[in-house]
């Protein structure tokens, strides 16, 4: 199961007002919804949207009360949570963005890619908050990683490919191969578009920032300092956080936030 939990800076409290089974009304002894893994999307200023993914794909089945992870949408005035269903079925949520009342997806297959052949394999989707409902979807093989979606300013999505490659998906139209390149690796996180257009990257293997820029130009912007899963844009746009060696091993380090400015670290505080 998956619990959702809502904190308010002004008091300090965290409390729980939901879990996932009860909202979808899941059967004990079923398959559940293990993770709630994706980001979560802001779509308005009163609604936020979340997917749901599996806890583990050992012993995995669709079928019966499991037919794939499902979207959810949070009313954020009363905390009020709805579930707008499976966008692809027999797919997991490993990663969402949206835009303007655009949620865009990363759905992974379970399975993988065939034999011999590495990484995850699934697809892309576009889902419409306003029609509720799968506008765009592809099942482009080029697609890998399933990690994060960079979108900038203009709803534009940057997905990864192999060997630093992006697709580029423009509202309205279909996945296309974009004329940058990451310096290597792939996206596994990205900030909200700044206000000139940027949007800074991480990749992964190796772990490196970037800075999309709005022309479509790509900057490396240096080495990142371990594992980064998770990015936000400070408020005055003159610095990111991150926090390094995600996936287990974050504590050794004291699990420090660090501030970066043009890609050097600025501080970190191990508190």
């Amino acid at each position: 199961n998956s619990y959702v939990f809502v904190f308010e800076p002004e008091t300090g409290k965290l409390t729980r007002f939901a879990d996932v089974s009860a909202i979808l009304s899941r059967p004990a002894g079923s398959y559940g919804y293990g993770k709630i893994h994706a980001q979560m999307v802001r779509v308005s200023c009163g609604e936020v949207v979340f997917g749901t993914y599996w806890g583990t794909r050992t012993g995995l089945t669709y079928g019966g009360p499991y037919t794939g992870d499902h979207l959810l949408s949070i009313h954020v005035a009363t905390l009020r949570v709805r579930d707008l269903g499976v966008p692809v079925p027999g797919r997991g949520l490993p990663s969402l963005a949206g835009h303007d009342g655009l949620i865009y997806g990363e759905a992974v297959d379970p399975q993988g890619r065939p034999q011999g052949q590495k990484g995850d394999s699934g697809a892309f989707f576009v889902y419409d908050t306003r029609s509720q409902k799968v506008i765009y979807r592809s099942d482009d093989q080029r697609h890998l990683g399933f990690r994060n979606l960079a979108v900038d300013a203009a709803g534009r999505a940057f997905l990864a490919m192999a060997d630093g490659g992006l697709l580029r998906y423009d509202p309205g139209g279909e996945l296309s191969v974009h004329s940058a390149r990451l310096p290597a690796g792939w996206l596994r996180a990205s900030t909200s578009p700044a206000r000139d257009g940027t949007v800074y990257a991480v990749t992964r293997e190796p772990e490196r920032y970037v800075a999309i820029r709005s022309d479509g130009r790509i900057d490396d912007l240096g080495p990142a300092s371990g594992y980064v899963a998770s990015m936000a844009l400070a408020p005055a746009e003159n610095e990111f956080y991150v926090v390094p060696d995600a996936h287990g091993v974050a504590w050794q380090r004291g699990t420090p936030l660090v501030a970066v400015v043009s890609g050097v670290v600025k501080f970190s505080t191990n508190r």
